[in-house]
């Protein structure tokens, strides 16, 4: 229950987070440890996480939500929205695994070759292992990130 700051009745809301802007490049990092407090003990979060290769933010945009309310409540355009909309698409362009516990283990990336346009078009991964970087085929993220999970702890987007 929440307080409305108009009438201070208790009513029913739900609480949301928006964008008003979102960066060139977004970077996501997930928490993938918990404490137990039955055990005392750090634990890493295995369960499954998948992430797209192309995410649209759109709908997380204050703008959006504002455009879905207005419609909703039935209010009439006033033009405002034939203004030119931004593109919030990005296109996945690392993934950073943790293998191990949480106590210990090896980080290391898969990261899309941006630099190079013809590279880029052609979707051309490489594996970043410490001082090893070698060609990946991106075809086996999937499997890469534990087992064919897409588990990853961290991710990258670059916009379009």
């Amino acid at each position: 229950m929440y307080t409305c700051s108009h009438c201070g009745k208790k009513v029913r809301a739900e609480k949301r987070a928006c964008f008003k802007k979102l960066p060139r490049i977004l970077s996501f990092n997930t928490m993938r440890y918990t404490f137990n407090m039955v055990t005392m003990m750090k634990e890493k979060v295995n369960t499954h996480f998948s992430f797209p290769l192309r995410l649209d933010m759109t709908p997380y945009t204050e703008d959006f939500l504002m455009r879905k309310n207005d419609r909703k409540e039935g209010f009439k355009d006033n033009g405002s929205s034939s203004k030119e909309t931004k593109s919030y698409e990005y296109d996945l362009i690392g993934v950073t695994v943790h293998t191990g516990t949480a106590d210990g283990g090896h980080y290391y990336s898969f990261i899309r070759d941006i630099v190079n346009p013809h590279a880029y078009k052609n979707n051309k991964w490489y594996l970043f292992n410490d001082a090893e970087v070698k060609p990946f085929d991106s075809a086996q993220l999937a499997s890469e990130c534990f087992g064919g999970e897409m588990t990853v702890s961290c991710n990258i987007f670059n916009t379009i």
